[in-house]
């Protein structure tokens, strides 16, 4: 991610692991012949360029640069931007000029900013409005990501009672995250997204920290339930 401006990614402290929800073959075909028809083929690949902070202008002006490398485009899309004129024709450049592009939708700062426990249901209706908006539009977009991360106003604390050498504050903030039964909601939410997204014939690509890998394991969810992240067990 692009470091800018005042809101500060987890992944300063820890690195991103991404895997699929949904890989090839997850979503219907359903949408497929949307795509508009002047628009280049492409394949996706394992690149990518994360813009979350970039200009359209800056992103545009690399398009060349990232087609000839086969690096895929990866456009952080606000949910207050869903609609937006100057948004649409922005991603429809980017993808007709050749590259892949996929959705990667945020929240407002006040939201948490990333998907996570405590906002899936705000989550789930702007992704169904963006994957409605990106249908309407005839965006040849068939992907959507989800970031999924603490929100982000325990992730700025986090990073400020590390910086002070508070482990045990750091611990306090985590233990009391620990809510099973608001987690397995969170959990149906998410879960019944990705169902109503495949049958709109999107895939859906999730990236969350490596640590959660742990709670396959031992079997339980002890850790994406501290960090508000619940992602396996998600068609």
């Amino acid at each position: 991610m692009q470091a800018k401006k005042s809101v500060v990614s987890l992944s300063s402290l820890l690195t991103l692991f991404g895997f699929f929800l949904a890989s090839c073959g997850g979503g219907s075909d359903a949408g497929a012949g949307n795509l508009a028809a002047d628009c280049i083929a492409t394949v996706p690949s394992p690149y990518a360029l994360w813009s979350e902070f970039l200009d359209s202008g800056e992103v545009l002006e690399q398009v060349p640069v990232l087609r000839s490398h086969s690096v895929s485009l990866y456009q952080n899309v606000r949910s207050e931007r869903i609609g937006d004129p100057a948004t649409e024709a922005f991603l429809r450049r980017a993808a007709c000029s050749g590259l892949e592009v996929r959705a990667w939708l945020t929240l407002p700062e006040g939201d948490g900013y990333w998907p996570n426990e405590r906002n899936a249901g705000l989550f789930a209706e702007k992704a169904l409005e963006l994957a409605r908006w990106i249908r309407s539009s005839d965006l040849p977009v068939e992907w959507i990501v989800v970031d999924m991360e603490l929100d982000l106003r325990s992730a700025e604390r986090l990073q400020e009672l590390l910086a002070e050498g508070d482990l045990a504050g750091a611990v306090r903030l985590f233990a009391d995250n620990y809510d099973p039964d608001l987690f397995q909601a969170a959990r149906d939410e998410f879960a019944t997204l990705v169902d109503e997204l495949h049958l709109m014939g999107f895939r859906v690509m999730l990236v969350t920290f490596p640590m959660v890998l742990d709670d396959r394991e031992d079997g339980d969810s002890d850790i994406q339930d501290l960090m508000n992240i619940p992602v396996d067990g998600i068609p």
